[in-house]
């Protein structure tokens, strides 16, 4: 099992055919979503076929009411901590290929303490952060407890850092670095990677963060994705896809990833399935999959939405993923996908 824990958010989405400075202007459609990195992820992973589980917080408002039955028919197992915050809510410009975000956190500046309790990692193998979870320094303690119990356990661990700018802010370079102590996958996109690093180029961008994480998945939109390792790295090209809507596209891509390569796949297969998901996910409108096909079986088998209580059965300790097949990345290199 996944365990994603972190942002839960309500998207409001606004779809407007170019930018414009005029005081008022009429969108193309405007739409309300789940969202949340984190969420997002633990989505598209059910969807594709790996059991997720999320934790994270909402507010004692309708709107976290609302995002947690909507993420728990789409078949994710759902933990959610009420807190005195309001739900997070992020609006998001979105104009081809282009989009600006505006976030107002709320109960996402918070992680769950029932996060490291045994409980929440039955069965889990694996364990995806993100880089919101890092801003604050209580819940980036958190994170690093999260990390040890899933080391403790043999989960392997991944991060996709999202806003660098405000991880910069928040640590400092150094302080990044020490928050990449324990991480076996990272997920940055180009500009992360770049800024992560201080590199001109987003080869060597990976290969310096290669050297701090085993395994780094650098997105670069239509022009594909670089895997590095402390090997060296491949660049993989990737099918023009038609964009509808950007969002959520890099946590689709991770758990693409995530799912193949957990599942047993080597890193070319793994690579492709996330890219896959990509193109899938800039087709669609929204952070998240259609609720349909085996997320909505769970729905009906499940039946509704009821808050998780954590109480009684002891853990089961889950072994660590087999570790996919290594490909050789001596040289760099190309690959059509």
């Amino acid at each position: 099992m996944l365990l994603c824990p972190g942002d839960l958010v309500l998207d409001i989405l606004v779809f407007s055919p170019k930018p414009s400075s005029a005081a008022e202007q009429v969108a193309r459609e405007v739409r309300l979503c789940g969202g949340g990195s984190a969420a997002n992820v633990a989505s598209w992973a059910t969807y594709l076929g790996m059991p997720a589980r999320f934790v994270g917080c909402v507010g004692r408002d309708w709107i976290g009411d609302w995002l947690a039955q909507d993420l728990s028919e789409r078949g994710v197992d759902v933990v959610v901590e009420r807190v005195s915050h309001p739900t997070g809510v992020v609006a998001v410009w979105v104009a081809g290929r282009e989009r600006a975000m505006a976030c107002a956190p709320g109960a996402n500046r918070l992680l769950p303490r029932t996060l490291v309790e045994p409980a929440i990692w039955d069965d889990v193998g694996h364990v995806h952060f993100t880089g919101y979870s890092l801003l604050r320094k209580d819940t980036r303690s958190l994170v690093g407890q999260a990390k040890r119990v899933a080391h403790r356990r043999g989960c392997s661990v991944s991060l996709d850092p999202g806003s660098t700018a405000l991880l910069l802010s928040a640590l400092g370079r150094r302080g990044v670095r020490e928050a990449l102590q324990g991480v076996d996958v990272l997920f940055p996109n180009r500009d992360e990677a770049l800024a992560l690093t201080g590199a001109l180029r987003i080869d060597r961008a990976a290969r310096k963060l290669a050297q701090m994480v085993p395994l780094v998945l650098v997105k670069a939109g239509s022009k594909g994705c670089w895997l590095a390792t402390p090997q060296g790295a491949e660049r993989f090209s990737t099918s023009p896809a038609h964009v509808r809507d950007p969002t959520g596209a890099g946590d689709a891509f991770a758990a693409g990833f995530l799912s193949a390569w957990l599942g047993g796949g080597d890193l070319v297969k793994a690579v492709q399935a996330a890219q896959r998901a990509g193109a899938w996910a800039v087709q669609t409108l929204g952070g998240r999959p259609p609720c349909a096909g085996q997320a909505r079986w769970d729905m009906l088998r499940r039946g509704p939405f009821s808050a998780r209580t954590l109480e009684g059965g002891g853990p089961r300790n889950e072994p660590r993923p087999k570790q996919p097949q290594q490909t050789s990345l001596n040289k760099t290199k190309e690959v059509q996908v």
